[in-house]
C-alpha cells in the first residue's frame, strides 16, 4: 500500500485506533485468526506508546475474562513479538499470567514467566505473586513453595495476598 510510508496517514490510523476503540473490540471479540484486519491496521501505527496502551487494554480484558480467552492472549503476544517486532510490556505479561492462573494452565504460565526474561523485564513482587497464584491454581504445590520463598514479605499487603492465595487454592 502507498500509505505505509506516509506519516500523516500512520498518525491518523493511530489516532483512530485510540479514539474509536474498534480495533480493541475486534481483537477481543473475534480474535486474530478469525479477523486479521485489526493487526494489519496496527502495523501502520508507528507510535509504540499508543500500541502499548492498546495492547494493555486488550490484555486487561483477557485477564478479567473466562479462561477460554487465554489462547487469544497468547496469539496476541505472538503477533506483538513476531509480526509487529515489539517487546510486550510488563502489564501485558502480568495480565497474561493472571489469565493463566484463571485457566489453571501451568504450561502457559511457565511460558509467560520466561517471557519476562526474554523481554528484559526483571521479576518484581507483583510478578512473583501472580506466578505464585498461577502455580497454586495449576496444582503445582512444590514449585509454588519454592517461589514463595523468593517473594519479599515485608509489606503487610503482600502477606495478606499470599494468605488469600493459600486459602483460595488450598
Amino acid at each position: 500500500m502507498h500509505c505505509v510510508g506516509n506519516p500523516a496517514i500512520a498518525s491518523f490510523i493511530c489516532t483512530y485506533v485510540l479514539l474509536e476503540g474498534n480495533i480493541l473490540f475486534d481483537i477481543y471479540c473475534y480474535g486474530l485468526k478469525t479477523n486479521p484486519t485489526p493487526l494489519s491496521l496496527l502495523k501502520f501505527c508507528t507510535d509504540e506508546l499508543a500500541l502499548e496502551v492498546i495492547f494493555n487494554q486488550v490484555f486487561a480484558l483477557i485477564a478479567e475474562s473466562e479462561s477460554t480467552h487465554l489462547q487469544l492472549g497468547l496469539d496476541l503476544l505472538h503477533a506483538i513479538k513476531n509480526e509487529l517486532g515489539l517487546t510486550p510490556s510488563r502489564k501485558c505479561l502480568d495480565f497474561l499470567l493472571n489469565a493463566c492462573a484463571n485457566a489453571k494452565d501451568l504450561r502457559n504460565s511457565l511460558l509467560i514467566w520466561k517471557e519476562y526474561e526474554t523481554a528484559g523485564l526483571p521479576y518484581n513482587t507483583l510478578s512473583f505473586i501472580r506466578m505464585y497464584q498461577a502455580l497454586l491454581a495449576a496444582g503445582d504445590r512444590k514449585a509454588s513453595k519454592i517461589l514463595l520463598s523468593k517473594i519479599p514479605k515485608d509489606d503487610p499487603h503482600v502477606r495478606t495476598i499470599i494468605k488469600a492465595c493459600k486459602t483460595i487454592y488450598s
